[in-house]
């Protein structure tokens, strides 16, 4: 959902509309849209977390 929808958790892990938004809508929806500068931030998390799990910094859950 990185970029992809104007929302925001709640204490419980909830996601709910940001007020002022343009709300949660499902892809192949008129309104769905994607905000082209938060890919940025995802290839860098999903990279980063690629190198970690070579290096062994991290490892999957079993």
């Amino acid at each position: 959902m990185l970029g992809a929808q104007d929302g925001e958790l709640t204490d419980d892990g909830t996601v709910v509309p940001t007020s002022g938004g343009r709300g949660l809508v499902p892809n192949h929806n008129p309104r769905f849209y994607v905000d082209d500068d938060a890919l940025v931030q995802g290839v860098r998390l999903h990279c980063n977390v690629a190198y970690d799990h070579l290096n062994g910094t991290i490892t999957p859950a079993e």
